[in-house]
């Protein structure tokens, strides 16, 4: 992909998810439905899982937060690994 082309799909994507995230905070201060809330976290899902490259985060606590199925299979890592909240340390041993 050109790098012009790559260039307009990022900033793309970086607006879409400034949207999401600002749909995000106003679903948590109750501002939206349960169903307003569902559809973004599928839309969140979907977003991850068609990355190219691999992602996670962290919190300030070393547990992670979320990562995507690229970053699982990069690092083999089973299922029960790549949970919410499983320390980095238990990765970083498997």
């Amino acid at each position: 992909m050109p790098i012009e082309e790559s260039n307009k799909h990022s900033s793309r994507l970086s607006v879409d998810l400034s949207h999401s995230l600002r749909a995000f905070e106003a679903a948590q201060n109750g501002k939206r439905s349960k169903k307003e809330f569902e559809q973004l976290n599928r839309w969140f899902e979907i977003a991850l899982n068609n990355m190219g490259r691999g992602l996670s985060m962290f919190d300030a606590d070393q547990r992670l937060i979320v990562c995507n199925k690229r970053y699982r299979d990069i690092f083999s890592l089973p299922e029960s690994l790549t949970q919410p909240g499983t320390p980095f340390a238990e990765i970083v041993r498997y």
